[in-house]
């Protein structure tokens, strides 16, 4: 968020220290869509100042981004030797035919929704953690899934967070705007008038998308892991989604047709459980 102090009777935005998560989106940025790049012109077009300082921040943020899978260094190519090249991680690929419907997240949300199961921290990279990059990763996967637009309040509940954070972390991070690349923010009740800077009120969460692609079907750019990479479901997320699917299928009064996607998507995630598991043993 910008801030303003009064100086000579007038208002001027306040200089802040970039927080980690600012400057690890930042060399996600800085390695998109590229192939492998320089360490040294990743650091200079993240922001990155000179001194010591700045290279260990620098050196930290890198290995937190490498040990989730998003990024690779220590890369030697013929333009760039002595292992000082990195790249965007590899992420795993899904077939097509895997990929769930809107009616089968519909369906796995209903059931949510009707046991109050939701998968708190779980990450699209395996584990789950609490610093601010897992919990939006953790929010990011929220809102993928998510059919509907929701509140702070339901977000929070939904990746284990307390409500404060979750604010702070959409204020902070998520209102990204610069070359049409908003995901997600925060927007005021219009209804009721507040002041939006109330941390009182409980505001919705609005998806938005890259550019003018508002009705794509593709929630995934709608909610925003695009600036991670889009990811499949790890290991651990197909486990909880399979349970939270048996628990759903046994309940009483279920509709016929949120039964079938119930099914289907059983079909599609124990597919891609099999799959994850012969990649870890080859």
């Amino acid at each position: 968020m910008s801030r303003r102090r009064v100086e000579n009777d007038r208002q001027v935005p306040v200089t802040e220290p970039r927080r980690a998560t600012e400057r690890l989106l930042s060399i996600l940025e800085a390695l998109s869509k590229r192939g492998v790049v320089s360490s040294q012109n990743v650091k200079l077009t993240a922001g990155y100042g000179d001194g010591e300082s700045e290279e260990r921040k620098f050196r930290r943020d890198k290995k937190i981004l490498r040990d989730r899978g998003l990024i690779e260094t220590d890369i030697t190519t013929r333009e760039i030797p002595n292992r000082k090249g990195m790249r965007r991680g590899r992420l795993r690929v899904k077939p097509p035919d895997l990929a769930l419907t809107e009616e089968e997240h519909a369906a796995i949300w209903d059931v949510r929704e009707r046991l109050r199961s939701y998968p708190g921290a779980l990450t699209p990279y395996d584990g789950s953690g609490t610093s601010d990059l897992d919990l939006l990763m953790a929010m990011f996967r929220f809102l993928e899934e998510r059919v509907d637009d929701c509140l702070v309040s339901e977000v929070a509940q939904g990746i284990g967070a307390e409500v404060p954070v979750v604010r702070r972390l959409v204020d902070d991070h998520l209102e990204f705007t610069g070359d049409g690349k908003a995901k997600t923010m925060l927007v005021p009740g219009v209804e009721d008038g507040a002041d939006p800077d109330d941390p009182t009120v409980d505001w919705p969460v609005v998806s938005l998308e890259w550019g003018d692609v508002r009705n794509s079907r593709d929630r995934r750019r709608r909610a925003g892991l695009g600036q991670f990479g889009f990811f499949p479901y790890s290991r651990a997320e197909v486990e909880e989604r399979l349970d939270l699917i048996g628990r759903g299928l046994e309940l009483d009064g279920l509709d016929a047709g949120v039964k079938g996607a119930l099914r289907t998507a059983e079909i599609k995630l124990g597919r891609w459980r099999d799959q994850l598991d012969r990649e870890s043993m080859s």
